[in-house]
């Protein structure tokens, strides 16, 4: 793995998030990614739709809200336990 994906692994900040209004986590949308076990296309995804909240860096990178990331999961999970109650 090249520096520059480490560094993007390891990018964790504690920023005043717009939305919350208060210091979250946030962390590396490749970071996101992978502690959530999805494509990074798909964090991005996620961004654009609203759904997750972000800090963008002065070099462009994009940190993620722990706080938005955690709820994007908790509803994806919930919608998956109703699904496979209907299939059971």
């Amino acid at each position: 793995m090249a520096t520059r994906e480490m560094d993007q692994l390891i990018i964790e900040a504690m920023v005043a998030c717009r939305i919350y209004g208060e210091d979250v986590k946030m962390i590396a949308a490749e970071k996101a990614g992978a502690v959530r076990r999805c494509s990074r296309r798909k964090i991005y995804c996620w961004i654009v739709e609203g759904d997750l909240h972000f800090f963008e860096t002065p070099d462009g990178e994009a940190l993620v809200c722990g706080r938005s990331l955690s709820r994007k999961m908790n509803e994806l999970d919930s919608i998956t336990d109703r699904l496979s109650g209907r299939n059971a």
